[in-house]
């Protein structure tokens, strides 16, 4: 199916459904591409009987936690099952540290210079008692749906702080520009050709 029409498709399947849950806002973070590829997979196998298709859901992405002391660890290998979950315990890099400052980063090899900044903890108030014994663990959890919760807690005082990240591994905007150039300048290429 063509890419215009298949839009043109989803606009109208976009305005029934809306229309049928009384017009509440639809969330429309899921990527096509994805959706596109499961859902042949399963008219696949509807067409051929197979009843024991099973799809698995791995991470798209690995995610790295990256420490003040420069130290990154990762937490979710890509192409890791999920749901998963992965605590660690970050060591701090100055004694009596106040504020750390913990940055998620994700990249689709296993540690790169390029990876993309997902999300960051600014934890303030939480005094470690020397570098090398910390009191923050650190846990990143991908449900089902892909969706990244990452919470900080301080094991003194239970302090804990949370963010949930929706858009995981998705492609960015100039990512999606770049593979839509790319294939019009084979389009055109293919053409010459014949």
């Amino acid at each position: 199916m063509c890419s215009d029409l298949f839009r043109g498709m989803l606009a109208i399947l976009q305005y029934f459904l809306q229309d049928a849950i009384s017009g509440n806002k639809l969330i429309k973070s899921i990527n096509l591409g994805e959706a596109a590829g499961c859902g042949a997979a399963l008219l696949a196998s509807d067409m051929i009987n197979i009843q024991s298709l099973k799809f698995l859901e791995v991470a798209p992405i690995s995610l790295h936690l990256a420490t003040p002391g420069g130290v990154v660890k990762t937490l979710i290998g890509r192409n890791m099952k999920i749901p998963t979950k992965k605590t660690v315990i970050p060591i701090t890099s100055i004694s009596n540290q106040e504020d750390i400052l913990l940055r998620m980063y994700g990249s689709k090899q296993a540690l790169t210079n390029d990876d993309n900044l997902v999300g960051e903890f600014h934890l303030l108030g939480t005094p470690s008692p020397s570098r090398k014994c910390p009191r923050i663990e650190v846990t990143h959890a991908i449900d089902e749906n892909g969706i990244l919760n990452a919470s900080a807690t301080n094991k003194s005082t239970l302090w804990q702080k949370t963010i949930q990240i929706e858009d995981v591994g998705r492609l960015l905007r100039e990512e999606i520009e770049q593979m839509i150039n790319g294939s019009e300048s084979l389009g055109q290429e293919n053409e010459k050709q014949q």
